[in-house]
This record gives C-alpha cells, sequence and structure tokens, in this order.
C-alpha cells in the first residue's frame, strides 16, 4: 500500500492532475528583486543530476517534464518542485521498507 501511495509513477499522476487543474496566480508587479540565477544554478544542476540521471525512477521525471512542456509549459517550475517532492517521498518510502524487513 505505501510503495504505491509514494511510488514515482503514481506521484506522476497526481503531479499531472494537479498541474492541469492548477490555475496559476495572476503576474503581479511588486517590489521585490528578481531571482538571481547565477545563485541558483548550481542547485538546480544538481537537482537535474540526481533526479533526471541518477534516479532510477527518472523516467517519470521525464514523463512530468515533457508532458508540462506539452501542455502547460508557464508551470514547469511547479513540476520540478513536485519531482523534487515526488523523488523524497520515494526515498522516504524505500528507507522505512528497509527498516521494517530488518525489524522481521
Amino acid at each position: 500500500m505505501i510503495r504505491k501511495i509514494y511510488g514515482p509513477e503514481f506521484g506522476v499522476a497526481r503531479s499531472k492532475t494537479f498541474l492541469s487543474e492548477f490555475n496559476h496566480l495572476p503576474d503581479v508587479v511588486t517590489d521585490i528583486p528578481g531571482l538571481n540565477i547565477i545563485e541558483y544554478l548550481p542547485v538546480f544542476l544538481k537537482i537535474i543530476f540526481r533526479i533526471s540521471i541518477r534516479y532510477k525512477g527518472r523516467k517519470h521525471f521525464w514523463h512530468l517534464v515533457i508532458w508540462t512542456i506539452k501542455n502547460r509549459l508557464r508551470l514547469v517550475d511547479w513540476a520540478l518542485v513536485n519531482s523534487i517532492f515526488i523523488f523524497q517521498l520515494h526515498n522516504l518510502q524505500q528507507d522505512y521498507s528497509k527498516s521494517i524487513s530488518q525489524m522481521k
């Protein structure tokens, strides 16, 4: 049951439902300075490397990103955040399963 809930394929399905129904907030002009891309570039590259190359559920990551680019281009950043959540929940589920199997 836990594997189903926290598995990457079900996480992607939930993310696609969320992204397809999500109405992005309107653009508002503020005095908040923009994001410094140079500052966040190493973090972004690390995420891309760990999730899209090393992670065994990478096909689900690419499926979500490609689906988002085709259907809701403005929400690619939300798709990346959801991919990080899916990755973290899947790792937690694997750790939990290992600890349960060691207790037996």
